[in-house]
């Protein structure tokens, strides 16, 4: 499994301007030098964001508590909170398994060379899931040993085993995702962009998470990201009938890969955070675009037909050919396009990423990276706060499903206690939300 580097191990960063493209359109080198260890504990990222807001006391361990863990001499609880961190759970092993069968896709596609199989792809996935239910039910000392180079399934550690249902969901899923990936109309569009561009045309996003400063935003936060691609996409009147814009010329669009459920809110976030990146890091320039109406066709009176993004995740095109939301008829403004490709649904969303999306973004980041420094004693030296300090999650059933769950146990015990009292006075259900494991 990869892991965050530590902020120790952070470099200055250089992203090359890639040589193959128009003049008007090669990005420049952008050179950011390295943070401090105090920054990157308030660096944004979508997934901290969730983490914040659904239980406080986790947060800490994932990203306060857990600090110096990996030492030798680490206290007690660090150490414990350090390993329990890098844990996984089935699904989010799936997803991660999957991108990194889209990355060796792409890279492959990129560099053309002869992309792996379908089935070998599938084949190397399954070897993945197995190599960590393996140490999971038969040699766990080997990850607490070596927590981030090894890692171990949370429903294993904390149960002793997986259902059968959860390991026929877990094939499945993965199965539909790999064929996903291959049976979607992306690689077309992958080709139609190095065979006009090159293979400049093509970013593949990093192996691991890329931290940048986005220097345009309020107090030039620091940002998390892990775009899986971006390319020029050349099919402008598909672009119009799945956005509603009438775009200039070829345009950058923003990929992202999804194993699980449509998040509307969170690819909103997402997409716009790699779209601050695209615009400011990379220097790939946008493209204008403006609304253009699609007169309904006969059979499709709500003029839908060929948008599989309507109700998407941000600017879908409006039923009846309207402009999408967000714009007026007759305004033009530039733009990169969103792609979100739904992969075990076989189905995508498509959204226009513009200035304005970044400048709500910035909004979202300044009071997330205000709340994360209300989380720490002195954020200037990167001190937290003793635990006690940190709220337990308001929704205990999502206790049963946290890595860290082992650490909070003495405290929820005393009110899986009181739950158990009352049923036995009352003989019925009370409202309160208990953990799920209550061993």
């Amino acid at each position: 499994m990869s892991r965050f580097p530590a902020p120790g191990e952070l470099p200055g960063r250089v992203h090359p301007a890639p040589a193959g493209l128009p003049p008007a359109a090669a990005p420049a080198a952008v050179v950011q030098p390295a943070p401090s260890a105090a920054e990157v504990l308030l660096a944004w990222s979508a997934s901290r964001r969730r983490l914040l807001a659904s239980c406080e006391r986790a947060y800490f361990w994932q990203y306060l508590g857990s600090r110096g863990g990996h030492a030798d001499a680490a206290p007690r609880a660090a150490r414990r909170a350090w390993q329990l961190k890098h844990l996984t759970a089935l699904p989010l092993l799936i997803g991660q398994v999957v991108h990194n069968a889209a990355y060796a896709l792409g890279v492959a596609l990129r560099d053309g060379r002869e992309p792996p199989p379908e089935a070998e792809a599938l084949a190397g996935a399954r070897r993945a899931l197995n190599q960590v239910w393996w140490i999971s039910t038969h040699d766990q000392d080997r990850f607490w040993r070596w927590p981030g180079t090894y890692t171990a399934l949370r429903e294993v550690v904390y149960r002793g085993r997986l259902q059968p249902t959860e390991i026929a969901r877990a094939r499945e899923r993965l199965e539909r995702c790999i064929a996903g990936l291959y049976g979607m109309p992306l690689l077309d569009a992958l080709a139609a962009a190095l065979a006009a561009d090159g293979p400049d045309a093509v970013r593949i996003g990093p192996a691991v998470p890329d931290l940048f400063r986005a220097a345009a935003l309020p107090g030039a936060p620091l940002v998390w990201v892990a775009s899986d691609l971006t390319y020029r996409h050349h099919d402008v009147a598909g672009l119009a009938r799945m956005t509603g814009l009438a775009f200039e010329g070829p345009v950058w669009c923003i990929t992202e890969y999804k194993t699980g459920n449509p998040a509307p809110e969170d690819e909103r976030l997402q997409l716009a955070a790699y779209a601050l990146q695209a615009r400011d890091v990379f220097a790939l320039p946008m493209t204008s675009a403006r609304p253009v109406a699609h007169p309904p066709a006969p059979g499709d009176p709500a003029g839908l037909a060929g948008r599989p993004n309507a109700g998407g995740p941000a600017h879908a095109a409006a039923p009846g050919g309207g402009p999408p939301a967000g714009w007026s008829s007759d305004g033009a403004r530039p733009a990169y396009v969103g792609r979100v490709v739904y992969l075990a649904r076989e189905s995508e969303a498509w959204t226009a990423i513009t200035d304005a999306d970044i400048d709500a973004l910035g909004a979202v980041v300044t009071t997330d990276v205000a709340r994360m420094r209300a989380m720490l004693s002195a954020p200037e030296r990167g001190l937290a706060w003793p635990v006690q300090a940190y709220a337990l999650a308001a929704d205990r059933r999502a206790c049963g499903r946290c890595g860290f769950l082992e650490l909070c146990r003495d405290e929820l015990r005393p009110l899986r206690d009181r739950i158990a009292s009352l049923r036995e006075r009352t003989g019925g259900q009370p409202d309160v939300s208990e953990p799920s494991d209550t061993r």
